[in-house]
């Protein structure tokens, strides 16, 4: 019995002991994220791939002691911005998987390139983690390698050359395209005057009509598009423009869509407004705005820009005005920002307000230089300013948001209704987009040319 009481006492004891133990361990301290591997690659995991191409980022995370929260990434050509994205994390591992559009035009990359990109990891206490992708990592960019011309080949067997325009990626006919048939394909390369099935082909175009005719037929390799020059010229002659001090005016000017527009006695590199004018050949532009008799085009020979809009008291149109913004043209901001209801309408206010462009019925465009501040408001008219899109509403959310219409609780007043910047936003030239019918915009990053005209 005094044996077995003996064993009862060591028992407690050490089960004594071995609670004590338990209860004095602390909870483990939670760890910051890990991000175990990461990698930038082509579609098919290549390791280059031409600007333009959709890019796959993926990575494997991981957390100890912890649970993962969120995940961000940024992905920058240089200091510019050119993709982003974001998301919720749950667990303790994951796969991040996403796929990506970079804003890396074709058209006016310059060199190959490695994007700088950077991964940042949370967990639920406030810990992170950040990756920044090596070059064994990472996807180079690269200059699209394109050929010198293309084949325009008729349903009828006629075969025409295609010559590459000062724009990357664009081609155009030049000789005589009365003879063309109803549809066409583009090669690049032809035997025996059809088609080579072994080079790139774009098969079921219809061919364009007008009834000006065509001068021409134009082909983009990176879009798909066929674009045209009708015959029809229009002739802007800086001598021929009114004087509005400190700037010369044509208050009233008609334009045919797709029409050749031919510049006269303007300096050389005479910036365009990139949603109105394209495909520049010397002195000569193809206008890409609607048809109409009556708009105004101003010189403002202190930056040597040419700037079309609709006519001030136009009430089938819409506007934007707002802050910190400008119109599409070096040097931006700087020389001639748009601002609120700057005045008279003069030549001298000529970018305080900007028309959009009507593409159709409903839906509209603009090309514009945005600040991270930015303001902007679309108005149904610009006479009276009284007509204000409210509310329009956002399809763009990293880039545009809407502010909502609050009270001020010191002096009552309503505001709001302000587009201003997205989390995604970064500075520089962007073209907004506005449905009428459904108020419904988007502001997209852009990145094409500003069109600059040549007389040397």
């Amino acid at each position: 019995m005094r044996y077995f009481n003996s064993i009862l006492m060591i028992s407690a004891l050490l089960l004594s002991l071995s609670c004590k133990k338990d209860a004095a361990e602390p909870n483990p301290e939670p760890k910051a994220p890990v991000v175990e591997s990461a990698s930038l690659r082509g579609p098919e995991g290549e390791t280059a791939v031409e600007a333009g191409t959709p890019v796959t980022f993926v990575a494997n995370v991981s957390v100890s002691d912890s649970e993962l929260g969120t995940w961000t990434l940024e992905v920058r050509q240089g200091t510019e911005l050119v993709a982003s994205a974001s998301g919720e994390l749950s667990g303790t591992s994951a796969v991040i998987d996403e796929d990506l559009e970079l804003a890396v035009s074709p058209v006016t990359i310059t060199e190959d390139f490695y994007p700088a990109v950077t991964l940042k990891v949370t967990n639920t206490d406030g810990m992170y983690a950040e990756k920044t992708l090596s070059q064994e990592e990472n996807v180079q960019i690269t200059v699209p390698d394109l050929p010198d011309r293309l084949y325009l080949v008729d349903n009828v067997g006629n075969t025409y050359e295609m010559a590459a325009t000062s724009v990357r990626g664009r081609y155009r006919t030049s000789d005589d395209i009365s003879g063309i048939g109803m549809s066409f394909s583009v090669a690049s390369a032809v035997t025996g005057g059809a088609v080579d099935p072994s080079g790139d082909v774009w098969e079921d175009l219809e061919t364009p009509a007008s009834e000006y005719g065509l001068k021409w037929i134009g082909f983009d390799v990176f879009t798909g598009e066929v674009f045209k020059m009708v015959n029809h010229t229009v002739t802007l002659d800086l001598n021929t423009m009114a004087e509005d001090s400190p700037y010369k005016v044509y208050w009233n000017q008609a334009f045919v869509q797709d029409c050749e527009v031919e510049f006269l006695n303007y300096p050389d590199g005479m910036q365009l407004q990139g949603d109105r004018f394209a495909d520049v050949d010397g002195n000569r532009a193809r206008y890409t705005g609607q048809t109409k008799e009556n708009f105004e085009v101003y010189y403002l020979s202190d930056v040597n820009w040419l700037v079309l809009k609709y006519q001030w008291n136009d009430l089938s149109s819409m506007w934007l005005t707002g802050e910190n913004g400008s119109l599409p043209m070096s040097p931006y901001v700087d020389g001639h920002p748009i601002n609120w209801f700057a005045a008279s309408f003069n030549a001298e206010n000529s970018t305080s307000g900007m028309s959009l462009v009507k593409e159709d019925e409903d839906n509209w465009r603009l090309l514009i230089y945005l600040k991270d501040n930015f303001g902007i408001k679309l108005y149904a008219t610009a006479a009276a300013w009284a007509n204000e899109v409210n509310p329009w509403i956002s399809l763009t959310p990293g880039t545009l948001v809407i502010s909502p219409m609050e009270a001020d609780p010191d002096t009552g007043k309503v505001d709001g209704n302000y587009g201003n910047a997205g989390p995604s936003f970064s500075e520089g030239l962007y073209m907004l987009r506005f449905n009428s019918s459904t108020s419904e915009a988007s502001l997209d990053r852009y990145t094409g040319t500003v069109p600059a005209i040549s007389v040397e």
